[in-house]
């Protein structure tokens, strides 16, 4: 049930972002020094929005989940050595 709710979710987000995508067809240029080019503001607000996203997220695996990560696998480790490795008798 959780997965429908999600997939639903997923599909009403990309449909209002097809949306405003639509809404906003005006033309603006992106000058980056180096090479420019011209997009719908449409694409270029999403597009913005996607790249802050997937930043966003590496910094945050970068910073928080790995360094998580490495502390559970001591501490499992240092587990493994406390914790005896055959069935215990009562």
């Amino acid at each position: 049930m959780k997965r429908w709710i999600v997939i639903v979710l997923a599909l009403l987000a990309a449909l209002l972002a097809a949306t405003f995508a639509l809404l906003n067809e005006a033309v603006v240029r992106l000058d980056f020094h180096f090479f420019a080019f011209e997009m719908s503001l449409g694409v270029v607000v999403m597009a913005s929005l996607l790249i802050g996203f997937l930043l966003a997220s590496a910094a945050l695996s970068a910073a928080v989940i790995l360094p998580q990560r490495l502390r559970l696998r001591t501490l499992r480790r240092q587990l493994e050595v406390v914790r005896p490795s055959g069935p215990t008798a009562p």
